[in-house]
């Protein structure tokens, strides 16, 4: 039986900034990845649903600044990359591990922005993309950024609070409604 073959590949650190406690994932993608599969991973890493705009910002690894962002439609900002056409050995070094200088933004009314660092090389079978690790759950979309999500967290822990009953019930009808959105997907991809 043959190995799969393997590529190289870059892995990284993604924080989502001024969480406390700090919510990140370890992802580990090809480095002929595009920006766009990177967010994707990021997208499933993080729990996130697709629903809003994104954009990675800020210097590449010859200091180019760079503004990629996912709208595909024609519709970009001047001097804006389509992420389909950046690929991450583009931005990354893989040889140089630490503060890279890149930011992904997602949902630009939240504004979860995360900090993206390069944790060093790695291999990878050919068409897969890994996550290695991470702490905390991603957060709820829709919750109002940092901010608002943790809010959402003290007021649902606290079944005291004014605002628990409230506060859980919007949590469930949110978390439910994506369940059902994302098995409905699911049954009309796989229906002929």
């Amino acid at each position: 039986m043959e190995s799969p073959a393997t590529v190289p590949a870059v892995e990284l650190r993604i924080s989502i900034s001024e969480t406390e406690p700090l919510i990140w994932r370890q992802l580990v993608l090809p480095e002929t990845a595009t920006v766009a599969e990177l967010h994707e991973a990021i997208q499933c890493a993080f729990g996130w649903k697709n629903s809003h705009l994104y954009a990675v910002a800020g210097r590449d690894r010859t200091g180019k600044k760079r503004i990629i962002m996912g709208v595909d439609d024609g519709d970009l900002p001047a001097d804006s990359e389509i992420a389909a056409s950046v690929r991450l050995l583009e931005l990354f070094d893989a040889q140089t591990s630490g503060q890279s200088d890149l930011e992904y933004d997602y949902d630009f009314g939240d504004n979860w922005t995360h900090e993206i660092d390069v944790v060093g090389p790695a291999v990878l079978p050919e068409s897969s993309i890994t996550c290695n690790g991470g702490a905390m759950r991603g957060p709820v979309e829709d919750s109002g950024g940092v901010q608002g999500y943790a809010n959402v967290v003290a007021v649902v822990s606290n079944p005291k609070h004014p605002e628990h009953r409230e506060a859980v019930d919007w949590l469930e009808l949110v978390t439910l409604r994506r369940a059902w959105q994302s098995l409905i997907r699911q049954l009309l991809i796989a229906t002929p």
